[in-house]
């Protein structure tokens, strides 16, 4: 009896001792307080809003960046990003797309259909503003389904997750979390950085129509102009802040056309071109397209986007300009290989000429 106590008693604590092993798991009780906010911000959720601050270290100094987004349905959102040296508001709705910048009190107002596979239908989103050559694509499918399954395989797959002091916080390699499920609170903070959001159910519905407070100064654009130049800014951002192995590391495999080369040496590119100036500008393209349309990408879009929040006014009109004054004084023969180079990368002349001569407008010609 007393063995068969003695046993009885062993597998009690040995059943008890697992319980409480699995349920004080790390990462299952991060997913049980990241389960109610993910709910709320899946794709299929009633609208939502996400509002806080992120503060981080730039320049020497201390930023600080208010956000608030607010999700109305596939087609409808508001977000605000608030600096003490900037502001931005985006509003969209089937409609219409806003870009406000309220220190300039200038606004860009587009309206009209979209045909471009560059916009701002919130469906698909997350696979047009995140490129795949960029690091963050490893997060695309968890980002896609929001899925705490999938969220943590990946971070006990590439992180270690422990227990922080109290219940609700966790550490996650060298950054802090404190998640407050019920209330929607996220709390982040690791060497040079913090971040404190809150994510919340809306009861309200899409606005009806959005107005533009009659101090602004109003720029009418074409949607299909300004939702790409968004989209296509942050893509390219991601990919300069955080680049993936095939731009840090890429294939060094020469090529030729019929009048150029592509050479590698010393793990830099080299490109001999020969002929005419049309036929240098369609060897041009076909050796360096990938190149030629990340520099457009850099320049024409993530900087012209930056230049326009600093400056207040549209970067292209500002590059078209410019471009319309030098042209008189550009040679023929340049101006022929610039429209056969876009050509053969498949855009529009205009678009090539007019970024040809983005130097100028800052130090020295191109």
């Amino acid at each position: 009896m007393k063995a068969k106590y003695l046993s009885t008693l062993a597998l009690f604590l040995f059943t008890t001792w697992l319980a409480t092993s699995a349920s004080a798991d790390p990462a299952e009780e991060l997913k049980k307080q990241l389960l109610p906010i993910l709910d709320t911000l899946r794709a299929d959720a009633p609208t939502f809003e996400v509002t806080g601050t992120v503060a981080f270290q730039a320049d020497n100094k201390s930023q600080r960046v208010d956000i608030q987004l607010r999700r109305y349905n596939s087609e409808s959102f508001h977000l605000e990003l608030t600096h003490p040296d900037y502001a931005i508001i985006i509003h969209r709705n089937a409609d219409q797309t806003f870009l406000l910048l309220p220190k300039h009190k200038t606004a860009f107002v587009s309206s009209g259909k979209i045909s471009s596979d560059d916009n701002l239908h919130l469906d698909g989103i997350i696979n047009r503003l995140i490129s795949a050559q960029s690091s963050i694509a490893l997060a695309k499918p968890i980002l896609q389904t929001l899925d705490p399954d999938a969220i943590l395989f990946t971070l006990t797959s590439l992180t270690k997750v422990t227990q922080g002091q109290t219940n609700d916080s966790w550490r996650v390699d060298n950054v802090d979390l404190k998640i407050s499920g019920k209330e929607g609170k996220i709390s982040a903070s690791g060497n040079d950085f913090t971040a404190d959001l809150k994510v919340s159910a809306l009861s309200q519905n899409a606005p009806q129509s959005f107005s533009v407070a009659p101090e602004f100064q109003t720029i009418q654009l074409e949607r299909e102009q300004l939702e790409r130049h968004l989209v296509r800014a942050v893509r390219r951002a991601g990919e300069i802040l955080a680049p993936g192995n095939t731009l840090t590391e890429p294939s060094e495999k020469n090529r030729q056309s019929e009048n150029g080369e592509l050479r590698w040496i010393d793990h830099q590119r080299v490109v001999i071109l020969k002929g005419s100036p049309e036929e240098i500008g369609a060897a041009h393209g076909k050796l360096l397209k990938n190149e030629c349309m990340r520099c457009i990408d850099s320049v024409y879009y993530t900087f012209g986007l930056a230049q326009t929040i600093q400056s207040g006014k549209w970067f292209p009109h500002e590059l078209r300009a410019a471009y319309q004054k030098l042209a008189p004084f550009i040679p023929e023969r340049h101006k022929i290989e610039t429209r056969a180079l876009a050509a053969s990368l498949g855009l529009e002349s205009d678009l090539v000429e007019t970024v040809n001569v983005f130097p100028e407008l800052f130090h020295c010609s191109g």
